[in-house]
């Protein structure tokens, strides 16, 4: 299946598999798969990103873990706003260098003289991390080390490790390589331990879906008083607004 040549669909991932089920092909479409989050979503990735950099104070006065958006649930609905704004989850954004006001350890050298926070960059992606009905997008900056020539996560787990002196009860979050689990998610798993994981599951689906069906309410609402604005869900490549997230 070739990649298609219209124009909307260019920053697209296509990825074909062959599935042999009675001699029939089934095709697989995954969408978007170096952007995976929502244009809103993108949106408030991008312009919190940009407040830290321009304000090294940020995190005097705003919560690291829940970096709450405008819009959405979080609006008065006394404007219009975009659909896909009811889709934009907090942020987490772990800076450490910016937190402590101390240079983060390398986790290849050990040693923090030679890293090098002015050129630190934003990662990829932000990770998803899972919660108690709902999840955020877990944030934070590449570090590089001028010695070992090699770049690390500032919630990179043997760097913290070595700084645990400073970082011990701050950041409790459980990661793995692609996700993480926040620390109310965990503490409820692991108090879980005398209840059959069949019921733990069906608790935690439960949860998750009276916070959606809530969720779901409040939009509702907001598309009967006429509040709700649609957006272009494709992006041309000579748009300037085009997302980079």
């Amino acid at each position: 299946m070739a990649l298609p040549r219209n124009r909307r669909v260019s920053h697209y991932s296509w990825i074909r598999m062959h599935v042999w089920n009675n001699k029939r092909q089934v095709f697989v479409l995954l969408v978007d798969m170096s952007h995976p989050h929502s244009n809103s979503q993108r949106d408030f990735i991008v312009s919190v990103r940009k407040q830290i950099d321009q304000n090294p104070r940020f995190f005097d006065e705003n919560n690291w873990s829940n970096i709450v958006p405008k819009g959405g649930r979080n609006s008065s609905l006394l404007k219009v706003i975009c659909h896909d704004s009811f889709y934009v989850r907090p942020i987490a954004a772990c800076v450490p260098h910016l937190l402590f006001n101390e240079t983060p350890c390398c986790p290849h050298c050990g040693s923090r003289r030679h890293v090098n926070i002015n050129s630190a960059r934003w990662i990829n992606s932000p990770k998803i991390l899972y919660g108690l009905g709902t999840h955020k997008c877990l944030d934070t900056m590449l570090c590089p080390c001028n010695s070992c020539k090699r770049h690390f996560a500032g919630y990179d787990k043997v760097s913290m490790g070595h700084d645990q002196d400073t970082t011990i009860g701050f950041f409790n979050m459980k990661l793995s390589k692609r996700f993480a689990v926040d620390e109310e998610l965990f503490s409820f798993i692991i108090s879980s331990w005398k209840t059959p994981v069949t019921v733990t599951r069906q608790q935690l689906e439960d949860v998750a879906t009276r916070k959606h069906l809530s969720d779901y309410k409040c939009y509702l609402h907001a598309l009967r008083t006429k509040k709700i604005k649609m957006r272009r869900l494709f992006y041309d490549e000579e748009d300037p607004t085009q997302p980079m997230v």
